[in-house]
């Protein structure tokens, strides 16, 4: 069982109802781009000559967002700001949806009429192709009729055939986790590629991903810069995975920027935390923290962390929860960095969850709770975290604070040791599940 603490190292919502709104937050997102423009330009030869060229004069810039169909809706104007994005074409945040619709089916499903396709011959009945999409977004979801995710895949699939966009993409992710269809990476993968065509930001992102990583495509230099390019492509449609990737870089204030003191000076990072950009904040304290490119300070290092955490900066809440747990740069408040850690991990920060977990479990500086630790190991290790996975698979097989799921246990243990885990390999051999690999003894110590 995993006791070690890791250290730490939105897309549109619903249409605005009124043309106000949309003023209001069009002027809102115009005049901070406007003001980080000119904030990014002053740094002048700080950047390189490449980045240089991307900053188009201000009006000219505003100019080119104004006319274009990006805040063509309240929505995309209030994503579009709190991303801080503005390096984009005028396709930015077309075929996006809410974070929470993991399918991408968006709230509704599409109006009625329209969509229909002759299937060829005279006597066969026309294929209404809408129709079929949104019999898949209710059998799916379960509106208005039984829920059904294999009919819903069948729908899905049939509307994909026949060249729907967004049935393409719904059908990909069906495959791709295996709801209601057979897991199929590589079918996944064709359907991802021809929502791509038709310029579906979420597919492109999740190609892209999977060319990177090596998933349901021939891995190798080929496929991780055509991933590269699809990632790419998706951030210009103002995709927020795609932009936080870490394998795109574009101007703009969001959590995805470089923030590179190398780049922008540490005086630059500096002055835009005085500013109180958030991300240049939380940079800055990491600085201080590690001792990157500046004198280590960690009083000073939470200072930055508090400010940026007061804005929602989730990062920044983490580092900020262990700094207090710790009582480094600040006096010690475990009651304070429970409060923080929990905020961070409800966010979705992974880390924080897993964390969080271990000291729910172990009762350290908090009371003992394996139930609550594992709810949280379960949150880590659906984001790909190997510790966690392998910490919840134990719990399951055991039964130690949650219901005894052998099965589902092994199943999250080998997913760990996938990953290289050791304690998941450990344990998977003991229960005789998997063999040591050579040298396992070796790499333990």
């Amino acid at each position: 069982f995993s006791s070690t603490l890791r250290s730490g190292a939105d897309n549109a919502s619903a249409p605005g109802p009124a043309n106000a709104t949309l003023e209001v937050d069009r002027a809102s997102f115009l005049n901070a781009t406007r003001s980080l423009r000119q904030r990014f330009a002053a740094l002048g030869g700080r950047l390189p000559p490449a980045r240089l060229e991307e900053l188009s004069e201000a009006d000219e810039l505003l100019e080119r967002l104004a006319a274009s169909k990006t805040l063509s809706s309240a929505s995309a104007c209030r994503s579009l700001r709190h991303s801080g994005a503005w390096a984009v074409d005028e396709f930015a945040f077309r075929g996006l949806v809410p974070e929470d619709d993991e399918l991408g089916l968006g709230a509704t499903a599409e109006p009625a009429g329209g969509g229909v396709i002759d299937s060829g011959s005279s006597d066969a009945p026309k294929i209404n192709v809408k129709a079929l999409y949104n019999r898949g977004v209710r059998l799916l979801k379960g509106k208005d009729m039984e829920k059904d995710e294999k009919a819903a895949a069948q729908a899905f699939g049939e509307a994909a055939r026949h060249g729907h966009t967004q049935a393409q993409y719904a059908y990909a992710v069906m495959l791709l986790k295996g709801t209601g269809i057979k897991k199929d990476e590589k079918s996944a993968a064709y359907w991802f590629e021809e929502a791509s065509k038709r310029g579906h930001g979420n597919a492109m992102y999740n190609l892209g991903m999977m060319c990177h990583k090596g998933v349901g495509v021939q891995g190798g230099k080929e496929a991780q810069e055509k991933g590269k390019v699809l990632l790419t492509e998706a951030a210009a449609f103002g995709h927020l995975k795609a932009l936080r990737s870490g394998v795109v870089k574009i101007w703009g204030g969001g959590p995805w920027m470089d923030y590179d003191p190398r780049e922008m000076g540490v005086d630059g990072i500096l002055r835009e935390a005085e500013l109180g950009n958030q991300h240049a904040q939380f940079k800055y304290g990491v600085m201080l923290l590690e001792g990157d490119y500046v004198e280590v300070d960690k009083p000073a290092a939470s200072n930055w962390f508090m400010k940026a955490m007061k804005q929602g900066n989730v990062e920044a809440m983490f580092e900020m929860s262990r700094l207090l747990f710790l009582g480094e740069g600040v006096e010690k408040d475990v009651d304070y960095a429970f409060r923080i850690i929990r905020t961070a991990a409800e966010k979705g920060h992974a880390t924080a969850q897993h964390n969080l977990g271990v000291k729910l479990y172990f009762g350290e500086d908090i009371p003992l709770d394996r139930g609550e630790a594992g709810f949280w190991f379960l949150k880590a290790a659906k984001q790909q975290l190997p510790e966690s996975q392998n910490n919840i698979g134990w719990m399951l097989y055991l039964g130690d604070g949650v219901n005894q799921d052998t099965r589902e246990g092994v199943m999250w243990m080998e997913r760990a040791a996938e990953a290289n885990n050791k304690e998941a390999i450990y344990h998977l051999e003991n229960i005789g599940m998997r063999k040591r690999p050579p040298g396992f003894l070796e790499t333990w110590n």
